[in-house]
């Protein structure tokens, strides 16, 4: 615990008063009966895994739908489809 307040301090000594004065008012508006307080972002990690594994799982989804379509120039395809959208303002 030491090394976290000594961190703390020496991080506080490089700060000008005005961030000093904001971190003294962050620090005031803690509730000081909880002692233990996650502030890791284990809970963070957790939630962006489940986020990338869901993005995995629709991406792997949406590949095996778009094999039936057999595109075989999937440059020229979405050149095409550009063309029919966006036509207008494409030159």
């Amino acid at each position: 615990m030491t090394t976290i307040r000594q961190q703390a301090y020496t991080l506080i000594n490089e700060l000008s008063d005005d961030s000093v004065k904001v971190i003294i008012e962050l620090m005031s508006s803690m509730d000081k009966s909880k002692k233990n307080v996650v502030i890791s972002g284990d809970i963070e990690d957790e939630a962006n895994k489940k986020r990338k594994k869901a993005a995995l799982e629709r991406m792997k989804k949406l590949r095996t739908e778009t094999l039936e379509y057999k595109i075989e120039n999937i440059e020229a395809e979405r050149t095409d489809a550009l063309k029919a959208k966006y036509g207008v303002f494409m030159s």
